[in-house]
């Protein structure tokens, strides 16, 4: 199977420094990975961080020559991702985008975060019925490849705040109450589950295309 480029978007008040486990997990498959540099601990405009998600992408097509990449959001990195795909234009650009436990239905943690004044725009945007939240989940966005991997024991973004209409909903193999969301990234055998779901063929590709 062909190895896109791919893309990671980092979480909430996180940094780049967090998606080390993605990355090494992902190299491990042959894949080539990036990340995208999001300011302000990923607390600003959702749609600013999809513009720069937009530039990065852009770069790795023209560098590798490639016509498409892969994306992968960890928590509200996944967030990003899909509002990139299905909002501003991505899903010309993205051949799948996996998102690890990613409140792309809104999440109440963030909802109690924006009424007390912190998170930024990013948590009044990661509220339940936000706008941001509305357009991601509208029934008239593009088709594209979404797989939303959600944990059982997530105590941070459960299972139904993860679920993309219009995309492949899996649960991960392992989720722990409460540390589910975390393990999505730093058990081995999660991120195993997420570099299969990158492999995987997709229905314009064929099993024959080799390493």
């Amino acid at each position: 199977m062909i190895r896109y480029p791919t893309l990671i978007v980092h979480g909430f008040l996180a940094t780049r420094a967090t998606n080390l486990p993605v990355h090494l997990a992902l190299r491990r498959y042959g894949f080539r990975t990036y990340n995208v540099t999001i300011p302000g601990w990923n607390t600003q405009d959702i749609r600013d961080s999809a513009a720069a998600v937009g530039e990065k992408a852009a770069y790795l097509k023209k560098k590798y020559d490639s016509d498409r990449i892969n994306i992968v959001g960890v928590s509200m990195g996944g967030v990003i991702a899909l509002y990139y795909v299905r909002c501003a234009g991505g899903h010309v650009d993205t051949r799948r985008t996996v998102l690890l436990g990613s409140p792309v239905r809104g999440t109440a943690a963030a909802d109690v975060l924006a009424k007390l004044g912190l998170g930024g725009k990013a948590a009044r945007q990661m509220a339940p019925g936000s706008p941001i939240i509305k357009a991601m989940n509208a029934p008239d966005v593009p088709e594209a490849d979404i797989v939303s991997i959600y944990a059982d024991g997530d105590a941070v973004v459960p299972p139904e705040a993860a679920r993309v209409a219009g995309g492949r909903n899996i649960k991960a193999p392992i989720g722990t109450w409460p540390m589910g969301h975390y393990q999505l990234v730093l058990d081995p055998r999660n991120l195993a589950f997420m570099a299969q779901e990158l492999l995987r063929p997709g229905p314009d590709e064929e099993d024959s295309l080799d390493d």
